[in-house]
């Protein structure tokens, strides 16, 4: 009788330490993702960091912001997989990705550059609507 209240005793203390172990992680260790619509700027191949032009509707305005391409980023161009050599200034691209540090991290990128794929692809304007007066 006695070994089985200390066995009961036990496994109760290690399943509490479990739960206290898995519950005290930080919300913050979970990647927040964030989609933006907007316009490839500049691409650099060596440090394969991208920029894009989007419209920020929080401030307003139209702004530039550069994100990293890492090995597991995903890149279609036209819904076809590809990389970021084929990757154009210029081009229409919708970013999946999340902030790690002071970096963005992207994710997935979407390029669209056929009249067809810009259909399936619902883009955000990446420029303020004009107020008719």
């Amino acid at each position: 009788m006695r070994k089985n209240k200390t066995l009961i005793v036990a496994i109760t203390l290690a399943c509490a330490m479990m739960i206290v172990s898995g519950g005290c992680k930080s919300k913050s260790s979970k990647k927040r993702y964030r989609t933006l619509h907007g316009i490839i700027d500049t691409i650099d191949l060596k440090s394969k960091t991208v920029s894009m032009e989007w419209y920020n509707p929080k401030r307003g305005q139209t702004m530039f912001i550069a994100g990293r391409i890492t090995k597991d980023t995903e890149i279609y161009i036209d819904g076809k997989l590809s990389d970021i050599t084929k990757v154009k200034s210029g081009d229409s691209v919708v970013v999946k990705g999340y902030k790690k540090g002071s970096d963005i991290v992207a994710v997935k990128v979407d390029i669209v550059r056929t009249a067809k794929s810009k259909k399936i692809i619902k883009r955000k304007p990446t420029t303020q609507p004009s107020s008719k007066k």
